[in-house]
């Protein structure tokens, strides 16, 4: 299946994911698959595909998005909703196993406040610079923010999220002083990088590699553990001697506390089956996510797990509320 072919068959399916709520006038049973970003996100783009597939095990399924806060207003109203199975949540992993260890009464605790129902999806992040941005490998940048620190600034969907992490743990790493510019969702930082307001953004990958192919920015290392084959001419912050850069980011669907087991085994089976869609795992791949199932049981291994090395990296990185 080409680009185009994939394109024209993402939009429909989110075409049909957002006429969701009409239909589900005539519908006994409606699902709501809640997100914390704003429509058009990546997050948002990727539960669309999936609430589409999920229709035919859950009946109606529509897409809500709760956007703020990094992803934290959304998880609140998921821990908040009935246990009844018709309250889902999709989020990536840096709100429930980051942000605990940054901001003070977050208002949950992710082991037991929300039910993992299953991991769907992993995704990387990348360092890109505007293209008038003179550096065009990640060593000519450091000597250029060196050089000139009117270019030490660099954006990101908000602030205490993984993008943020990754240029604090880099700029400490090289000896650089680097300034954080925390924007609503990485649209907005995005788009200020493309026109050359700010020198340099930390999004995930995806949402850089378009621009990067059209010459729009240039990015200079990701933090996968291999190169990625759509971007096989840009390293790895680990070939680049930044082993402590590699940070991959899973996302995945979870319920209210107190979901009956026999619920909760239902919608992670429909889960399964959708993952298992070579269609659905094309889309995801246009969209930038590689399908990664994991079973709520284990994702709720891989949770503590996450949450306990964020702990350590948010305590050594030396961050402070300031940061």
């Amino acid at each position: 299946m080409d680009r185009r072919a994939v394109l024209k068959a993402t939009l429909a399916l989110a075409a049909g994911a957002t006429s969701a709520p009409v239909r589900a006038q005539s519908q006994a049973q409606t699902t709501r698959l809640i997100v914390g970003f704003q429509a058009g996100a990546g997050m948002d783009s990727l539960a669309r595909v999936l609430a589409e597939r999920l229709r035919s095990a859950l009946d109606t399924v529509i897409v809500e998005n709760q956007a703020g806060a990094g992803g934290v207003i959304a998880i609140r109203a998921v821990k908040a909703a009935a246990a009844d199975g018709r309250t889902l949540l999709l989020t990536p992993s840096s709100p429930l196993v980051l942000s605990p260890h940054t901001t003070n009464n977050i208002g949950f605790d992710p082991s037991l406040d929300l039910m993992p129902i299953g991991r769907v999806a992993t995704f990387t992040y990348a360092l890109a610079v505007a293209a008038k941005t003179p550096a065009r490998t990640l060593a000519e940048y450091v000597a250029l923010v060196k050089r000139e620190p009117a270019m030490a600034s660099f954006g990101t969907a908000g602030a205490r999220l993984t993008t943020h992490f990754l240029g604090l743990i880099f700029a400490r790493g090289v000896g650089i002083n680097l300034v954080h510019v925390p924007y609503r969702g990485a649209a907005p930082a995005i788009e200020d990088a493309v026109s050359g307001q700010i020198p340099a953004v930390i999004s995930t990958t995806p949402s850089l590699t378009a621009l990067h192919e059209r010459g729009q920015l240039r990015i200079l290392a990701i933090s996968d553990a291999q190169r990625d084959s759509a971007l096989p001419d840009v390293p790895t912050f680990a070939e680049l001697g930044f082993g402590n850069l590699v940070m991959e980011e899973w996302c995945g669907i979870f319920a209210p506390p107190g979901l009956p087991k026999s619920m909760a085994e239902t919608i992670d089976a429909a889960l399964r089956q959708a993952l298992a869609d070579e269609q659905v795992r094309q889309r995801f791949a246009y969209l930038g996510f590689k399908a990664t199932p994991q079973p709520g049981p284990a994702l709720a291994v891989t949770l503590k797990a996450d949450s306990d090395r964020w702990a350590d990296i948010v305590k050594s990185s030396g961050f402070t509320s300031n940061d």
